[in-house]
């Protein structure tokens, strides 16, 4: 389109520089770019001023280029970041002034329309490490997760540890940690467009002990494994229970000190008890009888 207006002629042409964008269709972190070809029949300062609004008429963007204009054809591009919290239908205005009498003149207002949306962050699905899993220094340890975009774009992915930095890059790989103790572990993906998430999980880095176990230091409270330590029974002749044996010993139901007297019946005849009394009693009697007559009495 050709306009003429104050001496001026100008074709005004709007692209985006964002190559992956659908024809009229822009996501926030999206560059925005203003071509503006101008054809003038004299000299004159000029100036760019750029505005984009969200489908609410909130401007979200401003920005102004100063140029000077030639004589003849002039080719003006302006680039500009399109970031809104909106989908819908934007538009953006773009108006050029010129010094033609000592002072800027409106010399032209052109709006353009353009569905914006929102640009979602990378979707991150966690798969290893687990959260406080423990490993040694030596073990090689698996980072995976799955990460996808909403819009399709495609991803950075890093790994990261506060310990030591840096671990690694994409989505699967193996790699060991050599500092002992706690790691927080990053995981972060970010778009394109700039777009970031992040997701975060803690592991435990311990050394490996004498009988091959990982131990933590941390005691009774540590989540570490530590050998079972056992007394060895001495050979004495008679078998010995280790400590901590599971094997028990049947003691009597009988309590010790116990007022119950065993083996008597209750109504026993007293007679009965004392068997042979009678016979010793008759016994005694001749023994004392013979005593008597011996000592003449």
């Amino acid at each position: 389109m050709v306009l003429t207006l104050l001496g001026l002629f100008i074709l005004i042409a709007l692209t985006a520089s964002f190559s992956g964008a659908a024809e009229d269709k822009y996501f926030s972190g999206d560059n925005i770019t203003v071509n503006l070809l101008l054809d003038a029949n004299k000299e004159a300062p000029a100036e760019l001023q750029l505005m984009i609004y969200n489908p609410e008429n909130k401007l979200i963007v401003n920005g102004t280029k100063e140029f000077d204009l030639e004589e003849g054809e002039n080719q003006i591009n302006y680039t500009v970041p399109f970031i809104t919290d909106m989908d819908g239908l934007h538009y953006i205005r773009y108006d050029i002034f010129a010094d033609l009498d000592g002072g800027q003149t409106l010399v032209q207002s052109s709006t353009q329309y353009f569905d914006g949306e929102i640009n979602d962050p990378p979707v991150i699905d966690l798969i290893s490490p687990e959260m406080n899993s423990i490993y040694s220094p030596e073990d090689e340890i698996l980072f995976s997760a799955n990460v996808s975009d909403p819009e399709g774009q495609k991803t950075n992915i890093s790994w990261s540890t506060n310990v030591s930095g840096i671990i690694g890059n994409g989505t699967s790989f193996y790699s060991n940690l050599d500092s002992v103790g706690t790691h927080k572990i990053t995981i972060t993906a970010e778009d394109e467009m700039g777009a970031e998430s992040n997701q975060s999980i803690l592991i435990e880095i311990a050394e490996r002990n004498d009988q091959n176990a990982i131990s933590t230091g941390k005691g009774s409270s540590g989540t570490g494994s530590t050998p079972a330590i056992t007394n060895p029974s001495e050979n004495d002749g008679n078998e010995a229970i280790p400590s901590g044996s599971d094997e028990q010993i049947d003691v009597p139901n009988e309590d010790v000190g116990s007022d119950e007297t065993q083996n008597i019946p209750e109504n026993e005849d007293e007679r009965g008890f004392l068997p042979g009394f009678e016979a010793i009693v008759l016994i005694l009697g001749l023994l004392f009888a013979t005593g008597v007559k011996r000592r003449g009495i």
